[in-house]
């Protein structure tokens, strides 16, 4: 005999206030800066997350987040510039104007290339998407993409007027990309071959389209684990050890225990972590010219990365993101996951 459960109704309001009191939601309209007009079809998103909208025809959307993001809002129009805002929760105007792109018909150059379109946009996937990326990831609207590689400095450069379109099958998402600037600079002169340095900036969402698949769900979460998100927040939640990760210095064998590397406060809503001096450099440690603080090695499974520390104070957020990105750089396993690899910031 089933049993008819009584809740009062106080309690039932309670949860549901309960339930929705860390519910956020951004609200706006897009206008036309000069021509005073809404603006439709207007990709709005949180940076890096699924969180986004489209305009509709009087300019207006909604996004709704479960709580307060550090993630900048973007509008993005193929026929505007695109504006970044970077505290929405705070400091959202309700109305957001946006200036027209002006359509200027420039000159043309045609240099005779060595390489091939086809080259080119190989390469291009590959320090785009990374090396399982390239595999598991179409790029649908790679018609769009301008590419060219100049001989003389062995860079490849990538320019797209519109978001790329990438359908990433094995983790489930569509990503939309806003490409800003994409150069890799290869230093043995030669397109596709070695380790380039890829200059990136771009800002993009995602949409899931797994459909709750148990398998993609099996694979997002191998590919969290052990991703510089996933470290930098065991690192400021102070668990790198329980999340498996080791520490190494100089090539020493043994492994370092992260309390005598690293220290780790509060402040404010950031973690504030200090490298400690005994990982300092020499005075004149240099990379690529540049001085930094020290370096150690990390290690998580079989994946090997090495760390090099800019600064010896160095701020993480919520979301397990550094809040000066050019504080660390990752070499190694790490440094060479790519737009294939990523998750948005909100997954788990």
């Amino acid at each position: 005999m089933m049993r008819k459960l009584s809740i009062p109704i106080y309690l039932l309001l309670l949860w549901l206030v309960a339930g929705n009191l860390n519910a956020q939601k951004l609200t706006g309209i897009v206008f036309d800066k000069e021509n005073q007009w809404p603006v439709s079809n207007a990709h709005v998103f949180l940076d890096g997350s699924s969180l986004n909208d489209v305009t509709d025809a009087e300019g207006r959307f909604e996004i709704s987040a479960q709580s307060v993001l550090d993630l900048p809002l973007v509008i993005s129009h193929i026929s505007y510039h695109t504006k970044v805002i970077s505290n929405p929760f705070s400091l959202l105007p309700d109305t957001i104007f946006v200036d027209e792109k002006d359509v200027i018909l420039g000159e043309v150059f045609v240099q005779a290339g060595r390489y091939s379109r086809k080259q080119l946009l190989n390469a291009f996937r590959k320090e785009l998407l990374g090396v399982t990326g390239a595999k598991s990831c179409i790029i649908e609207n790679e018609d769009k993409i301008d590419l060219w590689y100049d001989s003389r400095t062995y860079t490849l450069s990538a320019n797209c007027d519109e978001p790329i379109f990438i359908r990433n099958r094995y983790l489930g998402y569509m990503v939309y990309l806003k490409l800003d600037k994409f150069e890799a600079e290869y230093t043995r002169r030669r397109l596709g071959v070695g380790q380039p340095v890829v200059t990136l900036l771009y800002s993009a969402f995602f949409e899931d389209i797994s459909l709750a698949n148990k398998s993609i769900e099996r694979r997002r979460k191998a590919v969290f684990e052990g991703s510089v998100r996933h470290f930098l927040l065991a690192l400021s939640n102070e668990q790198l050890r329980n999340s498996g990760y080791l520490l190494f210095q100089n090539g020493n064998k043994y492994a370092e225990s992260p309390d005598e590397c690293f220290t780790v406060t509060d402040t404010l809503d950031l973690k504030k972590v200090t490298v400690n001096d005994r990982i300092r450099a020499g005075g004149r440690a240099r990379y690529e010219g540049i001085p930094y603080f020290g370096q150690l090695q990390l290690r998580y499974n079989a994946n090997n990365t090495d760390l090099i520390f800019f600064k010896q104070i160095f701020f993480i957020n919520s979301l397990g993101n550094l809040t000066q990105p050019e504080d660390i750089i990752f070499k190694g396993y790490m440094g060479g996951l790519r737009i294939g690899d990523l998750l948005p910031f909100d997954y788990r």
